[in-house]
């Protein structure tokens, strides 16, 4: 444990070193330096400036004219007006609100810090779940714990110091805690199974962070049937009001703008922005292009549902759910910036730490290329698509799906600890 922290806390030291020298002051409203890694934003952390400021709207009354006027009319392009949309669900503001009582730079700095504490907990509550597997649980205790360390600063060391990480300081988004309450979420239908309504109060809150995590209700259906559907209707319906229902219908709008108005760069791994920037110059239409690929992924986490199901419910059949529907709610929507690479965090955490214990248990061939491979199609993750000239490289999606398929393959043929071993206290809810 007293390595874990030293270690924990030379991270935060490099990352925080590496913010500092990247985010230049300049009054209320500090820039950030990205380099030719991307294109950054107006204002360092962008994406959480917007939510700061509109917190700050639903604070005095909802009025935008009561904002001092240079970010009033900044805002406005976003929110206010007949037209105005909000681009986040409205539990958002409330969760970004206490950072109003302090100045920006403050709160963007305070963001950030939390942001690496998220990161951090997600790939340590996914090793604490990985050491309950039953094919590692046989492991002898030191052996256990060296080899889950080993897993857990590998993939933390290998995250902050890859481009999605970087990006998403700079947008200061919100990925990472709706993958903390969705790993949280995981865990606790593990320690807790008989506990329907924890799990559901965990789910929500991720879903009204990042409405993408509604693909993870299938998990909490698997676990509990329809014992979950009240627990989900209750709380959904006071996140969604939690502002009224006029900032619900404003985020229902929202929805509809930036599901079918989106814009593709190479910054952006969706399906839609892997058509429009790689195959739409090659002559692929852009339409069937996408229909068939969101078709494929949708079909590949499917059949993955159904064969985990069959399986039964178990850590490690949870775990395999769980990592692959991460990759569905990164290449579906429309828009999904590289910022969201962070979100594969956990994913990468299952099955590093799954080839490694089967090559450490077994000495098999098929883990250690398992781990070529995986090492292999992290490097590109990892690497700005700006510092790369390769079409196939730039935009992430194909690596995505690739690294979807490797977690199909694994899931359709098992060996070793990804195997399914239920037992009766996993199987009962």
């Amino acid at each position: 444990m007293g390595v874990a922290l030293i270690y924990v806390l030379a991270c935060a030291v490099a990352v925080w070193s590496n913010i500092s020298a990247r985010v230049i002051p300049n009054g209320d409203m500090p820039r950030f330096y990205a380099g030719p890694t991307f294109p950054s934003g107006i204002v360092a952390g962008h994406d959480f400036w917007i939510t700061y400021n509109y917190s700050k709207v639903l604070i005095h009354g909802g009025n935008v004219n009561r904002l001092p006027e240079t970010i009033s009319d900044q805002l406005k392009g976003y929110f206010s007006g007949p037209r105005g949309v909000l681009a986040y669900p409205p539990f958002v503001f409330t969760l970004y609100a206490p950072y109003t009582a302090l100045p920006y730079g403050t709160a963007y700095a305070l963001q950030s810090m939390f942001l690496f504490a998220a990161n951090i907990a997600v790939v340590g509550l996914i090793c604490s779940l990985l050491a309950r597997v039953q094919g590692i649980v046989g492991l002898e205790g030191i052996l256990r714990q060296h080899l889950l360390f080993a897993v857990f600063g590998a993939v933390s060391f290998v995250g902050f110091m890859g481009y999605g990480y970087l990006f998403s300081l700079e947008r200061g988004n919100s990925d990472a805690f709706a993958m903390l309450l969705l790993t949280a979420f995981l865990y606790r239908m593990v320690i807790k199974p008989g506990d329907v309504w924890g799990p559901a109060v965990l789910l929500s809150l991720a879903i009204h962070i990042k409405l993408t995590p509604l693909v993870f209700g299938a998990i909490l259906f698997w676990r509990y049937r329809f014992k979950c559907l009240i627990p989900l209707m209750v709380i959904n319906t006071c996140l969604l009001f939690v502002w009224g229902p006029e900032n619900a219908l404003l985020f229902f709008r929202g929805i509809a703008r930036f599901s079918t108005s989106p814009d593709g760069w190479w910054g952006d791994h969706s399906i839609y922005s892997f058509a429009t920037t790689v195959l739409k110059p090659l002559g692929f239409d852009v339409g069937f292009v996408k229909g068939l690929m969101s078709l494929i992924v949708v079909a590949m986490w499917g059949a993955a549902w159904v064969i985990l199901w069959r399986r039964g419910f178990s850590v490690m059949n949870a775990l395999l759910l769980y990592c692959v529907s991460v990759p569905v709610m990164m290449v579906l929507p429309n828009l999904s910036n590289d910022y969201k690479l962070v979100m594969l965090g956990g994913a990468l955490t299952v099955f590093l730490g799954g080839f490694l214990c089967n090559y450490v248990i077994s000495g098999s061939k098929r883990s250690m290329g398992g781990l070529i491979l995986l090492m292999g199609l992290l490097f590109p993750l990892s690497v700005s698509g700006g510092l790369l000239q390769t079409p196939w490289l730039i935009n992430k999606c194909p690596l995505i799906l690739a690294l979807m398929t490797v977690m199909m393959v694994i899931i359709v043929r098992p060996w070793g600890v990804f195997e399914s071993r239920v037992s009766r206290s996993e199987s009962s809810g």
